[in-house]
């Protein structure tokens, strides 16, 4: 807990003794109570925040023989002057946990793909992106590229998937 401005309240009562001194009497005295109160506000931390969403990449039914690639969208919104970082992870399938892998729906093959940012690859668990927000969305537009090369061994045809983690450290 933050205290900004700490509240000290000291309340102090002292017998007084006069030496010397004849004794009055009082002729008469009336008394009231009263309450010494404080209300006290602690201040917490302002702490940023930041959103992410992910717009999935869909290759669509390809055929190995070219390149393929589409783009996806990692979308950042955080406070006005907020720091952050992006990463994505090594997805679901990776081999190595470096080579991410799309996984066949019911057989054991594998397709490998890649993630590039701005035509460089996204090494998995590695800060891509260090920005300071603007306050306003933020599109971070990637790119899913699978090799053409991919023709070792012969792939099932059917439906290949992977799941990726993105994070925005803040």
């Amino acid at each position: 807990m933050l205290l900004r401005h700490p509240i000290k309240l000291l309340l102090a009562t002292a017998p007084v003794v006069v030496l010397g001194a004849t004794p009055v009497q009082a002729a008469e005295s009336v008394s009231d109570g009263f309450i010494v109160s404080a209300t006290l506000k602690i201040e917490q931390p302002h702490e940023a925040k930041c959103s992410l969403t992910a717009k999935n990449i869909d290759f669509g039914t390809i055929t190995l023989e070219k390149k393929q690639k589409k783009q996806g969208v990692l979308s950042v919104k955080c406070e006005k002057g907020v720091k952050y970082e992006l990463t994505v992870n090594e997805g679901s399938h990776a081999a190595g946990g470096q080579q991410r892998q799309m996984k066949h729906a019911t057989q054991p093959a594998t397709l490998n793909y890649d993630l590039l940012y701005r035509g460089k690859p996204i090494t998995p668990n590695d800060h891509f992106v260090s920005d300071t927000a603007t306050g306003n969305t933020t599109p971070i537009r990637i790119t899913g590229q699978i090799s053409g090369v991919q023709t070792k061994d012969k792939k099932p045809d059917g439906k290949y998937t992977d799941k990726l983690t993105a994070t925005v450290s803040f």
